[in-house]
């Protein structure tokens, strides 16, 4: 390698290349063969970086993954308190549930069936608290739960779903979301018929 020698990412690769092009290009006066050879060394250069900052990206997803896991076993550890002694219902048709693999619903679910007294409703992919969640602030914060407060309700959603309804068209009601993306009031009993 005689023109990328010591880049070591690819933003610095790219800035290397516009200096080189712009030296080696016929039209400002350089020779053909040299920016042709300049090119591909580049292009080779270009895919091994590519796929170094690739396998770093997977490393790090996997260690973050690591870590979530971690976390969420301490909270089970903490807050878990065995079978959910809070109020039952009966059986419910159960609408077609959110089931993403790597957002922590699960894990989530799993954390919040056993506190008492808490109703948990799912409306489409986000989980509405609802019941005696005064009792339970500190676990459902630790939990990454998050009060709406015109609602009175917390509320969980993955990442993905983040909603900025506010301020774009205003506030919605529960009973908006629930007749929009259905609703689904989770126990621990059908939780475990209906996942596991």
């Amino acid at each position: 390698m005689m023109y990328f020698n010591d880049v070591n990412n690819l933003n610095e690769l790219k800035s290397r290349f516009r200096q080189w092009a712009f030296k080696l290009h016929p039209d400002k006066g350089g020779n053909e063969k040299e920016f042709s050879a300049m090119q591909q060394e580049y292009e080779a250069r270009y895919r091994q970086l590519k796929r170094n900052e690739e396998e770093g990206i997977q490393s790090n997803r996997n260690a973050g993954a690591d870590q979530r896991s971690t976390i969420w076993e301490d909270l089970r550890r903490k807050y878990h308190k065995g079978p959910s002694t809070g109020p039952k219902t009966g059986p419910t048709k159960r609408k077609k549930a959110h089931k993403p693999d790597d957002d922590g619903y699960f894990n989530i679910i799993e954390v919040l069936i056993h506190l008492d007294g808490i109703i948990i409703e799912q409306c489409g992919s986000w989980l509405w608290l609802s019941g005696n969640t005064k009792e339970h602030t500190k676990a459902l914060k630790d939990a990454g739960c998050r009060l709406a407060r015109k609602k009175k309700m917390w509320y969980w959603r993955p990442v993905d779903a983040a909603c900025n309804y506010r301020r774009k068209r205003g506030y919605r009601t529960m009973a908006y979301i629930r007749k929009k993306y259905g609703s689904v009031k989770i126990t621990a009993e059908e939780e475990m018929r209906y996942y596991f």
